[in-house]
């Protein structure tokens, strides 16, 4: 079933051979964020073992502010994003926290900057100690590659974690795709650092209305405890003024983004 979902999902990706100019960026969020980032939450908000590309922040022009919402069947998050910039350089803060007893609130930034036309350079902090960095190529053109690399230093626990990522994305004037795979390695026995996520992910722009649906898959799965499964995204609005996105299975198994430009 997954191998049918990714052929149809890259066929109807190459059926529709034109293309136009991108942005480099969507507002929907699909696949893992690495080759192409949502703007609207990629400080807070993440799918796979990094985090968004941190290249996006080079995109914020003028200003942006998201106020989110998550839910799982026994917890609640609450967050907000601020992102400002000037089309070429520019800077994300978010604070998350989830709503429960003896939880902290955690702080992360992001920052983006242009190397010429077509590439873009990003660096990330996340509490605690997590750093990452991430690079957009082909910006300006229908296809784009990304890649993603976040570091973590758990000193509770003694132990440091790398994640990698590398994606390529497709733009089309009505539509996006992306196909996004990482891996994770830590010091842990009990890891499997062979496992890769790979993830496709297509959004449909029908202007007002956007549709996203992605499919997670796991290669080298050698202990079988993780489930191939789809997650899905709708969006509302004007992307220059406002946008409402709603999502199955995104960040948790509900949540909500409401984003403002100004």
């Amino acid at each position: 079933m997954k191998i049918l979902i990714i052929t149809f999902l890259i066929l109807f990706t190459s059926v529709r051979a034109f293309g136009q100019k991108d942005s480099g960026y969507t507002v929907l969020a699909i696949s893992q964020g690495i080759s192409m980032p949502a703007i609207t939450t990629p400080v807070n908000w993440g799918h796979g073992f990094t985090y968004n590309n941190s290249a996006v922040a080079r995109n914020y022009d003028g200003a942006l502010l998201s106020v989110e919402y998550d839910q799982n069947e026994n917890a609640k998050g609450y967050g907000a994003e601020l992102g400002v910039g000037t089309g070429n350089v520019g800077l994300g803060i978010g604070y998350y926290k989830n709503d429960c007893d003896n939880c902290d609130g955690r702080v992360g930034a992001i920052a983006g900057f242009g190397m010429g036309r077509d590439s873009s350079f990003g660096i990330g902090y996340r509490e605690e100690k997590t750093y990452s960095a991430g690079l957009l190529f082909g910006l300006g053109s229908s296809g784009q590659l990304g890649i993603a690399v976040d570091f973590r230093d758990n000193e509770d626990k003694n132990l440091k974690t790398y994640s990698y990522g590398i994606g390529y994305a497709y733009s089309s004037n009505s539509f996006k795709f992306a196909i996004d795979a990482s891996k994770q390695e830590d010091g842990d026995s009990s890891t499997d650092n062979s496992l890769i996520m790979l993830t496709p992910g297509l959004m449909v722009d029908g202007g007002v209305v956007r549709l996203g649906i992605s499919f997670d898959t796991y290669l080298n799965d050698k202990n079988e405890t993780h489930e191939d499964k789809a997650w899905f995204g709708i969006g509302f609005g004007n992307n220059s003024k406002w946008n409402l996105n709603i999502y199955k299975d995104y960040s948790a198994e509900y949540s909500a983004a409401l984003t403002f430009w100004f």
